[in-house]
């Protein structure tokens, strides 16, 4: 029965930049920097036969690669013992989904698929990754299977590497990766990840973590300090985003009015700078008084929103 977290989890991959994400960080293939990331289509991907007739396909994506479609079928596994008949269940799979095609690619032919694993167990990976490893090679390899599958392995990768890619997918495996009750202690390292990403992956990402953090159980100081890194980080972004475009405007225009070119440059970086530390300080207030509502203290309150002491007991006092 997948539970609420694995349900958010696969949502993420509804999401077509999440998907590149995984192409493009994750997965060691030439062809995958020649796809046309432009054309990414969800494809319906509810398909139906009497041997499974309950059962909900995982996520599959239509691209073009030289200019020819192909489909990006995302099984993702959320169960902790390895399933050493893998390879199995994605011939089955592909071969389902042939049969659930209404009409072949304009060539005549079938379009590629390309099976992609996604492991979130906590023990290795030891099942097979191609379909003719499961077969007895007794007969020629022409009349025996071939399919591959390409195996993401989110415990295989290290600390290190997930906190250089910063992608919102490097963020859930790093998650993921953590031992539980670990999220409070390394929030700022999954801050620094994730506050470059596109601010839908940034909303989805937190949405996920927040899911997360309540299935493991953590503490109440957990949650409340995902909850006002996500509004720090994630408002204040857009916020300093709008409030940057709304100066460059106004310089843009005042600079035109003016006719100085250095002055307009220097206009709007004095404007940009200003109203980042404007923006900054007006959330950092926001978050403290949410701290104060929630009784941490002074000093508490201090070190999570980025302010002085000195600064919290104005607030205390208003």
């Amino acid at each position: 029965m997948p539970t609420p977290s694995d349900r958010h989890y696969k949502l993420l991959f509804s999401h077509p930049l999440f998907v590149r994400r995984l192409l493009e960080g994750f997965v060691d293939e030439p062809f995958v920097k020649q796809l046309d990331y432009r054309t990414l289509t969800r494809v319906n991907a509810r398909f139906v036969t009497p041997q499974f007739a309950e059962r909900e396909s995982d996520v599959i994506w239509r691209i073009s690669f030289r200019s020819r479609p192909i489909y990006i079928f995302l099984l993702i596994e959320f169960q902790s013992s390895v399933d050493r008949w893998m390879p199995l269940r994605f011939l089955r799979y592909v071969a389902e989904f042939y049969q659930s095609l209404n009409s072949p690619a304009p060539s005549g032919l079938l379009p590629a698929v390309f099976p992609v694993l996604i492991y979130n167990g906590n023990g290795p990976w030891t099942a097979r990754t191609s379909i003719q490893e499961l077969i007895e090679p007794v007969i020629p390899p022409q009349y025996i299977p071939a399919l591959h599958y390409y195996p993401v392995i989110e415990n295989t990768y290290s600390r290190e590497t997930l906190l250089r890619l910063r992608s919102a997918l490097s963020a859930v495996f790093y998650v993921e990766n953590l031992e539980r009750h670990q999220l409070l202690a390394r929030l700022d390292e999954i801050v620094a990840i994730i506050q470059q990403e596109h601010p839908q992956l940034r909303a989805l990402f937190w949405n996920w973590l927040s899911s997360v953090a309540r299935a493991r159980e953590e503490s109440a100081d957990t949650l409340a300090a995902i909850q006002d890194a996500r509004e720090v980080k994630t408002m204040f972004a857009a916020s300093v985003e709008a409030y940057e475009k709304k100066l460059k405007a106004e310089s843009l225009q005042q600079g035109l009015e003016q006719g100085l070119e250095k002055g307009l440059e220097k206009g709007i970086e004095q404007g940009r700078q200003q109203g980042i530390e404007q923006g900054e300080q007006a959330r950092a207030r926001q978050v403290a008084r949410r701290l104060l509502d929630r009784g941490f203290s002074v000093a508490e309150t201090a070190d999570l929103a980025g302010l002085s002491e000195d600064e919290v007991r104005k607030l205390v006092q208003e």
